[in-house]
């Protein structure tokens, strides 16, 4: 699967906090040693195969923020992580 460094990308900026991550494409391809356009093409595909969701937030001021990607991550998984138990108690 090609788009495995982008979901792995996506997955390293996952805050726990916010159950979410918001890198901007630029930085998933500089992480990566992709081009922005090959980030984009996998990420509709990750979002086809349902692995990633995208979803739209505003800021509290009300300004569109940017994609924001959840990980369709199993539960059995996120119980396992202690970063994610510490914020999703």
């Amino acid at each position: 699967m090609k788009e495995k460094l982008t979901l792995l990308c996506l997955a390293e900026h996952e805050n726990p906090e916010y159950g979410y991550a918001f890198p901007s494409h630029e930085t998933i391809a500089e992480r990566t040693g992709q081009s922005v356009r090959t980030v984009q093409t996998h990420i509709k595909t990750l979002v086809q195969f349902k692995a990633v969701n995208i979803e739209k937030r505003r800021s509290e001021r009300g300004k569109w923020l940017r994609n924001v990607y959840l990980l369709n991550v199993p539960d059995s998984y996120r119980e396992k992580d202690p970063e994610w138990m510490r914020w999703n108690e």
